[in-house]
């Protein structure tokens, strides 16, 4: 029977063995071992990369958005919700519908949706400015003959 031999690993195996262990130990050191300076380091260094790409924008301003307003209306002209809070809805007819916002609408991106809450539903919508309240918005809904249909709807504003 022959004995199993055993051989030494090369030098090329011992290497990469060690290279392959300190980069895995490495990898861990750097994810936990920022101390307190370090943290605000990178911080300023975020900051710096931020105000360079995104003028006006900064880690310490990140969060919620404030200029975004959004709203969700009940096919009878109730509010369901909005944000922020404070919008309000009514129904003036059938499909036909004034939502308005906390914040005016000039300068602002506005769009609006059937809300199918899971169903499809055939229409479609339209919102434009109500020019005697400049916070107000008229939205439309309609059937897919294109008649004014009471459906729910979502309203959304985008501002600068």
């Amino acid at each position: 029977m022959h004995k199993a031999r055993v051989r030494r690993p090369s030098a090329a195996l011992v290497v990469a063995v060690i290279a392959l262990v300190f980069a895995v130990a490495g990898t861990a050191v750097a994810v936990v071992g920022l101390n307190g300076r370090e943290k605000k380091q990178v911080k300023k260094i975020a900051n710096k990369r931020i105000a360079k790409e995104a003028p006006g924008l900064s880690v310490a301003t990140a969060g919620k958005a404030s200029n975004i307003f959004s709203a969700q209306v009940a096919a009878n002209g109730t509010m369901l919700g909005s944000v922020p809070t404070g919008a309000s809805s009514k129904r003036l007819s059938a499909g036909v519908y004034d939502v308005t916002f906390t914040r005016g609408y000039s300068g602002c991106l506005i769009s609006s949706n059937l809300a199918t809450q899971g169903t499809v539903v055939a229409g479609e919508t339209d919102v434009g400015p109500e020019p005697a309240n400049p916070k107000q918005l008229g939205v439309g809904t309609y059937n897919s003959a294109g008649v004014f249909t009471d459906h729910a709807f979502y309203v959304q504003m985008i501002c600068p």
